[in-house]
């Protein structure tokens, strides 16, 4: 009798944790109770005309390189309609960096965003989804040679989509496509970026 409690609280521990588990997979899509997100990719932002003048004359500046990168940080997101849609924070970021002989001078673009990803035909992180954001927006302006200034807070949005696949283990990358819009201190700066995000 023993042996038969023994084995049947053996069987409880290590058994019924793989058949839960596989309980919260559909279509060899790990289901969580919550997901992290971070992404990285390229890319280019449209500035006010001013701006946009002086920066495309200092980029023919022999000697200068130009690099330009947009990021999602701190992305954090619940499931929703049955893990179908994910709903949640992030930062949206695009940063523009000049470097000539050593001096540099950066342009960093943030949206401090509530944010939803809805996915067509399958679960969250998988297939055909769409993307928007809406939050406040900051610029930031930094540089070897001068004090870092931030801007007033304006508003931003950001409107994308894209495909995600699984990589195993509860591993997801999502290839996005995705515009951004920034309305800060009377002026509108817009990205365009190409990113691969991967969640958790």
């Amino acid at each position: 009798m023993r042996r038969f409690l023994l084995f049947a609280g053996l069987a409880f521990f290590f058994v019924l944790p793989v058949v839960a588990q596989g309980d919260n997979i559909i279509n060899g899509n790990k289901l969580e109770s919550w997901y992290t997100y971070w992404g990285l990719g390229y890319g280019t932002s449209q500035y006010p005309d001013g701006l946009q003048e002086f920066l495309d004359a200092l980029e023919e500046v022999d000697g200068v390189t130009r690099t330009e990168i947009a990021v999602d940080m701190f992305g954090f997101y619940f499931p929703v309609n049955e893990h179908h849609t994910a709903v949640g924070f992030v930062i949206d970021g695009v940063a523009d960096a000049f470097d000539y002989e050593g001096e540099t001078v950066q342009i960093n673009q943030y949206i401090y965003a509530a944010s939803a990803m809805h996915f067509f035909n399958e679960t969250i992180g998988k297939g055909f989804f769409v993307r928007g954001d809406l939050g406040f927006a900051y610029l930031n302006v930094e540089s070897s040679f001068a004090e870092s200034a931030t801007s007033d807070s304006g508003i931003g949005l950001l409107v994308g989509g894209g495909y995600g696949f699984n990589l195993g283990a509860g591993t997801r990358c999502m290839l996005n496509l995705n515009y951004s819009y920034r309305g800060v201190e009377g002026d509108t700066y817009t990205a365009l970026g190409v990113t691969a995000g991967f969640m958790f």
